[in-house]
């Protein structure tokens, strides 16, 4: 029993880090797709709202 709560565990930790490491992608992509938007966004608006 013990045995296998070490190996439950071994396998959450792992499946926690991995979710993890998922997680802070999608996050980080997403905000760089924001403030890339919101960058071209502001450069048009400088430039006169051609286009």
């Amino acid at each position: 029993m013990i045995d296998l709560l070490i190996e439950y565990r071994h396998w959450l930790a792992g499946t926690v880090m991995g979710a993890g490491f998922v997680w802070l992608f999608v996050v980080q992509e997403v905000a760089r797709k924001r403030r890339l938007r919101r960058m071209a966004r502001e450069c048009r608006h400088e430039s006169g709202q051609e286009g």
